[in-house]
């Protein structure tokens, strides 16, 4: 809320409590699943910034909040750009041919001063700030153009710490394409990919197949027809099966 009361301005603004992920990363990387879950909170936000056409062009863990409950609240719009449903500029907050943001976050197109960026730009800088969640550092080290030389022509690194789960690995270097069109194009995909990476794998029914054997052997020798047995379809990861008695 803003407004004028007795001749002083007042601006209202929401009270976070909480760390920033820079915060969070003093101690080191993160954990994959935590990641990848703060990830998936920050595309949430570029999801609305999106569909009201509006590009943030300052992702990094700076600017991410994650409440005392777990909630990611992204911050600071100050370098946000409004763009019209066509995707031309509708307000220009900076000079033209001037490149804004944050250099290890940055795409290459917003070091090269394209006049005209889009949310793929957003993607690429979250997918920066996802590679050093998982690794503890930025993609690129070194000085300022060493690291603006590595993020136009460098081949995209692979998080290291993600070696468990290339799906996540490969997301990582897509987010940071040098081509904007070799990117996830939207918000909405990049959080259909990382749900994919989040979801409990299945276990099929050969895996724990000794299991449901002990199990229906110590339920026959307590008298309990196996037709009473729940089916053996595949169970997620997110559910263990419980410890059964075996033997005498």
């Amino acid at each position: 809320d803003m407004g004028l009361a007795d001749n002083l301005t007042y601006l209202v603004m929401e009270f976070i409590e909480g760390h920033s992920l820079e915060q969070l990363l003093a101690s080191g990387p993160l954990p994959v699943a935590d990641a990848v879950a703060y990830t998936r909170g920050i595309a949430s936000a570029l999801e609305a910034a999106w569909r009201q056409h509006v590009v943030h062009r300052d992702i990094k863990p700076s600017n991410v909040l994650v409440t005392t409950t777990g909630v990611v609240k992204l911050v600071d719009m100050g370098l946000a750009k409004s763009l019209a449903p066509g995707g031309q500029s509708v307000e220009q907050l900076t000079a033209a041919g001037v490149a804004v943001g944050t250099i290890n976050y940055m795409s290459p197109e917003q070091l090269s001063a394209a006049p005209e960026l889009d949310t793929r730009t957003d993607i690429y800088a979250l997918g920066a700030t996802l590679y050093e969640l998982l690794q503890g550092q930025p993609p690129f080290l070194g000085s300022m153009h060493e690291v603006i030389r590595a993020h136009l022509m460098s081949e995209r690194p692979r998080p290291a710490n993600a070696s468990g789960s290339p799906q996540l690995q490969d997301l990582v270097t897509d987010m940071m394409a040098i081509d904007p069109a070799q990117r996830p194009q939207t918000p909405t995909e990049l959080i259909a990919r990382l749900d994919a990476v989040m979801a409990p794998a299945v276990i099929p029914q050969e895996a724990f197949a000794d299991t449901i054997g002990a199990a229906e052997t110590y339920l026959s020798d307590l008298g309990i027809d196996d037709a009473l047995l729940p089916d053996h379809s595949p169970v997620s990861t997110t559910h263990p099966l419980p410890d059964i008695p075996v033997g005498t």
